[in-house]
C-alpha cells in the first residue's frame, strides 16, 4: 500500500511539474542590461537613449532592463524598457519602474542589478552595458580612472568593481556574459580588457572620447529581433559573436553625417584572444626593441620623438595598432628589419583578436598622422615624457596586465625610455 501511495505521489506531482513547465514562458534568448549612471551632466542623454531603446519589437526572444541614477534624486530606478510607450522623453512615460533606496554604493548596486534580473529573466545570452562617463584604467592612485562617474555623492566603478560584480553574476547564472559593452569614453584599452578578460565572451567600446550619442540601442534591438538568428544559423559561431561583430557597423550607420562621424571610433573584440594571440607576440617585439635601446641608447631620442608625434587620447592613451605600425615604420627606416618584422607579426596577431572596428575619416585620411589602415580601436597607455611616466607608472604596476609575464617587454621598454640607465639597472629592468 505504501508503494502504491508513493508511486501515486510521484506520478501526480511529476505531472504537475511537467504541466507547469509546459505552461511557463520559455527562457529568453537575449536580455540587455543597461547600468546608467546619469547623476551628472549626461542625464538628458540617458533619457534619449532610453527612449531610443523603447523603439523596436519585443517578444519572448528579448527583454531590456535598466538601472538609472538621475541628478538631485534620492532614489534609484530599475525597470523594464517597454515598447513605444511614448514619443516623449519623460521617464515615467516609457517604463514601468520601481524605486530603490540609494543607500547602497555603486559596486553593490551593480551587483544587485545583475543578480536581480538574472533571477527574474534568465536568458541564454546577456549583454551588459555600462553607461556614463569613463576615464580608463586606474588603481586609484592617479586621481582619475574608472567608469560610471556619479557627481552626487561622488563615486565611480573601478574596473575591479565591474569584474567582481560580473563574476558573481556569472557564477549565479552558470555562464559568462555574452557581451560587455562600455557606452563610455576611454574604456576600450588593453589594460581594461586584460583585467576583464575572463568575465565576458566579447567586448565592445571606444578607446577615445565619444560624443553623447552613444550606442544605437534601437538598431541593436532590431538586429537581435530580426536578423541575428538568421546570420548565426549559417555558422558554428554563437549569436553573441555575430552581435558583437555587428555593433560597430550599426554604430557607424547611426550617424547621418560623415563629418559628425569623423572622430568617432568603436571596436569589438575577444579579450581572451588578445591574451592568447597578441600578448606573446607583442612581448617578443618589445623585448627586442629594449635590447636595441641597450646597445644603441641614442635611438631612445628617435623613439621619444616618434611618441610625441603620435596622436593620443586623454590620459596619454595611444591607439595600439597605430603605435605598432609607427614603430615598424621607424625600424624599417633605420634598417632594423628583423625587429620590424616582429612588430609586423604583433600587428597581425592584434587583428586576430578584433572582430570589427568602425572609425571616421580622421583616422585614415591624408591629413591624419595615423598610419594608413593601422587604427585598431584599442588603447594603450604610453606617456609622452618622463614626468607623465613617473606620475602613473606605479599605478599601472598594480594592474593584471603589468603583472603578466607577457607584458614585461613593454614595462622594460618604458623604463629604458624614461629612467636613467643606472636607475634602470637598480630596478632590475634588464
Amino acid at each position: 500500500m505504501k508503494r502504491i501511495s508513493l508511486l501515486f505521489f510521484l506520478v501526480y506531482f511529476g505531472s504537475l511539474f511537467l504541466m507547469g513547465r509546459a505552461f511557463s514562458s520559455p527562457m529568453l534568448e537575449w536580455k540587455i542590461l543597461i547600468y546608467m549612471q546619469a547623476d551628472n551632466d549626461l542625464a538628458s542623454y540617458a533619457l534619449l537613449d532610453l527612449k531610443e531603446a523603447s523603439f523596436g519589437a519585443r517578444s519572448s526572444r528579448l527583454k531590456v532592463f535598466a538601472h538609472l541614477d538621475l541628478p538631485q534624486d534620492k532614489n534609484i530606478y530599475e525597470f523594464e524598457v517597454l515598447e513605444k510607450n511614448s514619443g516623449r522623453t519623460d521617464f515615467e512615460k516609457f517604463s514601468n519602474f520601481h524605486y530603490l533606496e540609494s543607500t547602497l554604493d555603486q559596486p553593490q548596486r551593480l551587483k544587485r542589478f545583475l543578480l536581480r534580473y538574472e533571477e527574474l529573466a534568465p536568458s541564454k545570452y546577456t549583454m551588459l552595458v555600462i553607461w556614463g562617463h569613463g576615464e580608463g584604467w586606474s588603481a586609484g592612485k592617479a586621481g582619475f580612472g574608472g567608469v560610471a562617474l556619479d557627481q552626487s555623492p561622488e563615486s565611480r566603478l573601478s574596473v575591479e568593481n565591474v569584474k567582481n560584480a560580473v563574476d558573481q553574476r556569472n557564477r549565479f547564472a552558470g555562464n559568462k556574459l555574452a557581451i560587455l559593452a562600455m557606452d563610455a569614453c576611454l574604456m576600450q584599452s588593453i589594460e581594461v580588457l586584460h583585467e576583464l578578460r575572463y568575465i565576458s565572451n566579447y567586448f565592445v567600446g571606444s578607446a577615445q572620447v565619444q560624443t553623447p550619442k552613444g550606442l544605437p540601442y534601437d538598431a541593436i534591438i532590431r538586429f537581435i529581433e530580426e536578423g541575428l538568428k538568421c546570420e548565426a544559423a549559417i555558422s558554428d559561431s554563437g549569436e553573441d559573436f555575430y552581435l558583437a561583430k555587428k555593433i560597430p557597423e550599426l554604430f557607424e550607420s547611426s550617424y547621418t553625417s560623415t563629418n559628425e562621424f569623423a572622430t568617432e571610433s568603436i571596436g569589438a573584440l575577444s579579450a581572451q584572444e588578445l591574451e592568447r594571440s597578441f600578448l606573446p607576440s607583442f612581448n617578443l617585439a618589445m623585448n627586442s626593441l629594449s635590447d636595441l635601446l641597450t646597445h644603441a641608447p641614442l635611438e631612445t631620442f628617435g623613439i621619444k620623438l616618434l611618441i610625441e608625434k603620435t596622436p593620443f587620447f586623454l590620459g596619454n592613451t595611444r591607439d595600439l595598432g597605430s603605435l605598432l605600425a609607427s614603430l615598424e615604420e621607424y625600424l624599417i627606416g633605420k634598417s632594423f628589419t628583423e625587429i620590424a618584422k616582429l612588430f609586423a607579426s604583433a600587428k597581425e596577431a592584434l587583428s586576430y583578436s578584433t572582430l570589427a572596428t568602425s572609425y571616421g575619416q580622421r583616422y585614415f585620411d591624408g591629413q591624419s598622422e595615423y598610419p594608413l589602415g593601422a587604427y585598431s580601436g584599442i588603447g594603450i597607455w604610453l606617456p609622452a615624457n618622463k614626468y607623465e611616466f613617473e606620475a602613473r607608472f606605479s599605478d599601472f604596476l598594480e594592474s593584471d596586465l603589468y603583472l603578466s609575464p607577457y607584458f614585461q617587454g613593454y614595462r622594460r621598454f618604458l623604463r629604458k625610455l624614461y629612467l636613467p640607465q643606472i636607475e634602470c639597472e637598480f630596478l632590475f629592468c634588464l
